[in-house]
């Protein structure tokens, strides 16, 4: 039932997330702050997961495999929002830094965690 929106009091009118993927897979749609907030989030998330396995699989270590996490995940987010869609964020009332921290941490914390985990399962695997 979470799936949902429930703008009727006598259920669910549209599956809310369903309509958000729709929308973001096709380009030059109209975009609310909300929106634009939610789907960056989520893109931020998905990266993170992927990039936290492939960064544990390569193994790759330190300050490199930070760096380019934060440069991989914001590059997503932007070309999302800025090149793929176009989305003018003046007209929205929002600046960059605004779209680009959504999610951050949560993502940051979720890519730490797969890639400390995966790594790590690869050197008990060799030893």
């Amino acid at each position: 039932m979470w799936l949902f929106h429930l703008s009727d009091p006598l259920g669910p009118t549209e599956p809310l997330h369903m309509s958000l993927i729709f929308k973001a897979l096709s380009p030059r749609n109209s975009w609310s702050k909300d929106e634009l907030f939610e789907c960056a989030y989520w893109i931020r998330q998905i990266v993170a997961v992927v990039l936290g396995v492939v960064w544990g699989l390569l193994p790759m270590e330190g300050g490199l495999g930070l760096g380019l996490y934060i440069a991989a995940s914001s590059s997503w987010v932007y070309a999302f929002y800025a090149m793929y869609h176009k989305i003018p964020l003046e007209l929205l009332g929002v600046h960059d830094i605004e779209v680009l921290s959504q999610g951050f941490k949560e993502g940051f914390a979720a890519f730490m965690a797969l890639w400390i985990i995966i790594y790590s399962m690869q050197g008990t695997a060799s030893a």
